[in-house]
């Protein structure tokens, strides 16, 4: 029984070298083999990667260009690619290598997990006992105390992603609305159930059969960023599978403190353009609906341009 843990760096070396440290501190008993890809960093993560993993003791293999190798994987396989390929395709690159590899288990995590406990014992103990589970996660921590709530979501409707899109008016009523789609803020009394069904779960750390994977053809490689988690929900049912979150073994997810950059018109265009394709493809949105949440969206980045280059101005 092994799994390949695909970990997607991009500029972001310390957080990716202490999320390797956690998964060999707590995971030592497992059988696994970790797949860094790096998503075309323009900084020194490669060299200071490489250097890592030349000082660490174990076994590893760096590949250059894309180029999957056929051989026995080493614990540490370093994927360099030569370009930002976004979340979905940059994963997928770790993914395919799995495959590949014939490894039975495929966990996503991003470089800004750090783990506490085994993960991967209790999540695949779960998946054999549960067959109609495609995807499984622990239960995300923002720290020691607090609940990353994008772990565990219901899927949104048309009302929710409407209210997203007038999120920056900061009215109250839409809060609530938005509010209703995460399960544990809603319903805190399931955090003590042991496995909750969920529609969603965070791509930040997810386990899934790698036939799994590979049914699923891995990420929606059409998406750059954002809304690669709905698209899997939709996916996923398709092949009668759902997606699950377990609340026993814990993982701190450093990025879940962080806010997303409202006032970055590059990252709200590339949100855009996600959201668009999930709508359009996956989801039977009224035109006008996605019409006026695409309206809405554009007012919102022309204003912040405007206010941008106000603020430059001055």
């Amino acid at each position: 029984m092994t799994t390949g843990i695909v970990i997607l760096n991009y500029e972001n070396y310390l957080d990716t070298i202490e999320c390797i440290k956690s998964v060999f501190k707590f995971c030592s008993e497992e059988k696994f083999t970790i797949i860094v890809v790096d998503n075309g960093s323009k900084n020194n993560s490669n060299a200071k990667i490489t250097e890592f993993l030349k000082l660490y003791g174990k076994s590893y293999e760096i590949i250059e260009s894309n180029k999957i190798i056929n051989k026995k994987s080493p614990e540490i396989v370093f994927i360099k690619s030569n370009e930002n390929l976004g979340y979905a395709k940059g994963n997928n690159l770790g993914i395919k290598y799995v495959i590949q590899q014939n490894i039975e288990y495929t966990l996503i995590l991003n470089s800004d997990i750090l783990l506490i406990s085994n993960i991967i014992k209790p999540l695949i103990n779960h998946l054999k006992l549960q067959p109609k589970i495609g995807l499984i996660s622990p239960l995300l921590m923002s720290d020691e105390n607090n609940i990353d709530y994008n772990c565990c979501r219901i899927n949104p409707t048309e009302n929710t992603l409407v209210s997203e899109s007038l999120q920056f008016l900061k009215i109250p009523i839409l809060n609530t609305v938005i509010n209703k789609k995460y399960i544990l803020k809603t319903n805190p009394d399931l955090i003590k159930e042991e496995l909750i069904k969920c529609d969603v779960i965070s791509g930040a750390c997810m386990l899934g059969r790698t036939n799994t994977w590979e049914q699923l053809n891995g990420f929606d490689e059409n998406t750059f960023l954002y809304y690669e988690e709905n698209i899997l929900y939709e996916k996923l049912a398709k092949l009668n599978l759902t997606m699950a979150l377990l609340t026993i073994p814990k993982v701190i997810h450093l990025g879940a403190k962080s806010t997303k950059q409202f006032g970055n018109t590059k990252i709200l265009r590339i949100e855009l353009e996600s959201l668009l394709y999930y709508m359009k493809t996956y989801r039977s949105i009224t035109p006008l609906k996605v019409i006026f949440i695409k309206a809405i969206r554009l007012f919102q980045i022309f204003i912040l341009r405007l206010y941008n280059i106000k603020t430059k101005l001055i």
